[in-house]
C-alpha cells in the first residue's frame, strides 16, 4: 500500500427494497477490501484496477435505481493519511486472523478425522 495519500472514495445509495441489491453491493465491496468511514461511504487505496472494480459497483447501484459516486481523493495531511492507513491495515490484520483461526480449526478437524479413519 502506498503512503502517498491517494485514495478512491466511493459513496452509494440504493433503495431499501429489495434488500438483495444492497446486500450484493455490500458483499462485493467487502470482497474488494474497502474501509468504511461512514454508512455507505468507503475508501480504497488508489489504483487503476480498484477504480475499475468500483466502477462496476457504481453500475450496480445505478441499475438498481440508486446513486453512487467514485471520487479520487488525496489526503494531504500526513497524520490523517497515516491514521487511514493504520485503520486499513488493522482491518486486513483482523481478516487474516480470522482466516488463520479457520485454517487451524480445519487442520484440527482433519487430524481428528484421520485418527478415526474417517476420510469423507
Amino acid at each position: 500500500m502506498s503512503d502517498a495519500g491517494d485514495w478512491l472514495l466511493f459513496s452509494y445509495s440504493v433503495p431499501k427494497n429489495p434488500s438483495t441489491v444492497r446486500v450484493a453491493l455490500w458483499r462485493r465491496l467487502r470482497d474488494l477490501g474497502v474501509l468504511y468511514i461512514a454508512p455507505s461511504v468507503c475508501l480504497l487505496p488508489a489504483s487503476a484496477g480498484r477504480a475499475g472494480s468500483l466502477e462496476a459497483c457504481r453500475q450496480i447501484a445505478f441499475d438498481a435505481g440508486g446513486t453512487a459516486r467514485l471520487l479520487p481523493i488525496h489526503v494531504a495531511d500526513a497524520e490523517a493519511n497515516g491514521a487511514l492507513i493504520e485503520e486499513f491495515r488493522a482491518l486486513r490484520a483482523a481478516e487474516y486472523g480470522e482466516l488463520l483461526e479457520r485454517a487451524e480449526a480445519m487442520l484440527t478437524e482433519l487430524s481428528r478425522e484421520s485418527e478415526g479413519g474417517k476420510f469423507i
